[in-house]
């Protein structure tokens, strides 16, 4: 028992009776005495294996937290670079819109502004063709 380590000789106790029982018999036959079977019921650790328990499962227990923390840590960086991502792209979108929209308002007026000269153009040569001089009220 004192070769395992105490979470061996609690998880094995089946082979540690097993071994006890060799190891026994190997003593006790020249006496004439077998031992057929022993039964490990209880094992107590020593005051130290106790402290040494406790501080494994206070680490573990560390452990465990950090790794959780580190995990949610993780988590919203990942979640705060995706906000900021999503936010980049519905900027750039609504600027591609907006850029659409004055270029349409742009080509808009210069066709309203272009049919505006071609009907002033289309007066004056009305004019000219008439009489061939331009008359002050066809123009207006």
């Amino acid at each position: 028992i004192g070769r395992l380590t105490l979470e061996e000789s609690f998880s094995s106790r089946g082979t540690l009776n097993r071994a006890l029982v060799t190891k026994l018999n190997r003593i006790c036959r020249d006496w004439g005495v077998e031992i057929t079977r022993i039964e490990i019921q209880h094992l107590e650790p020593s005051p130290e294996i106790l402290r040494s328990m406790e501080l494994q499962m206070s680490a573990e227990r560390k452990k465990r937290a950090a790794i959780l923390q580190s995990e949610g840590e993780k988590m919203k960086l990942i979640n705060e670079a995706e906000g900021r991502a999503g936010a980049l792209l519905a900027d750039a979108e609504a600027r591609r819109q907006s850029i659409v929209l004055a270029s349409k308002a742009e080509a808009e007026r210069q066709e309203i502004e272009a049919e505006g000269i071609k009907l002033a153009i289309e007066k004056v040569a009305k004019a000219i063709s008439l009489n061939g001089q331009i008359n002050q009220n066809d123009v207006k």
